[in-house]
């Protein structure tokens, strides 16, 4: 892929790849600040068709300035090189992997995306654990784009955390509720929520530091004077 520098003041013509991240304002007002201060630390990239690449929030905060943009054009770059310029930036929130990949055409994203506009106060982190397909979910997977939604199973453990706010409060959306509350549901056929809700109003669930000590002590109360056929594992 070969590379060559630019330096110009011609802002419009360069462009943004849809896939890439949403610039934030507070972002670019922070960079300008960093600018004014100790200069551009880094030139923005392109391709040959001055889409930028890597930078984009740079390359916004050197136009509000009214600087010229230094950029690094690498050509045959393409969308696909975004996500890892930046996966080794470490700068991408969920947001902006959600949005990378919806726009990208993943149905998973797509949809996670969809579900939510309609969550209202639930976090995107804690909508990512509720409809994950799997019961390990992966960071790892997540930001590569192989992150498989299971909505039918995502909308139930969703209501029933809706129902566990009354005696979870804060800890309700929680990965460290989250988890062991919907492994909990999957392996037990026989969960019964009313149950878990009246022994955890009565007996207060404290969070363990380990996933699986919090599903340990949700289940010891869950079980506590049932007969063993009732029992959840």
């Amino acid at each position: 892929m070969k590379t060559k520098f630019i330096r110009t003041r011609n802002y419009e013509q360069f462009k943004l790849f849809a896939e890439n991240r949403t610039v934030r304002k507070a972002h670019v007002k922070n960079l300008m600040q960093s600018i004014q201060q100790h200069g551009l630390l880094e030139e923005i990239t392109v391709n040959e068709h001055s889409e930028i690449i890597d930078g984009q929030h740079r390359f916004f905060a050197l136009k509000n300035l009214d600087l010229p943009i230094l950029a690094k054009v690498k050509v045959g770059a393409t969308i696909d090189t975004v996500l890892p310029t930046n996966l080794v930036r470490k700068g991408w929130t969920k947001e902006d992997y959600v949005h990378h990949y919806a726009e990208k055409g993943y149905s998973s994203y797509k949809v996670l995306r969809e579900k939510l506009k309609e969550s209202g106060k639930v976090s995107l982190g804690a909508f990512v654990e509720i409809y994950d397909d799997s019961l390990t979910h992966s960071q790892k997977s997540f930001k590569e784009g192989r992150y498989k939604i299971n909505v039918e199973l995502g909308d139930y453990i969703n209501k029933q955390l809706i129902k566990c706010e009354k005696v979870m409060h804060d800890n309700t959306y929680r990965a460290k509720f989250i988890r062991p509350f919907k492994r909990m549901i999957v392996k037990n056929k026989n969960f019964d929520i009313k149950r878990f809700l009246t022994i955890a109003k009565k007996y207060p669930i404290n969070l363990a530091n380990n996933e699986y000590d919090t599903y340990n002590i949700i289940k010891d109360r869950y079980n506590t004077s049932l007969k063993p056929s009732n029992r959840i594992v």
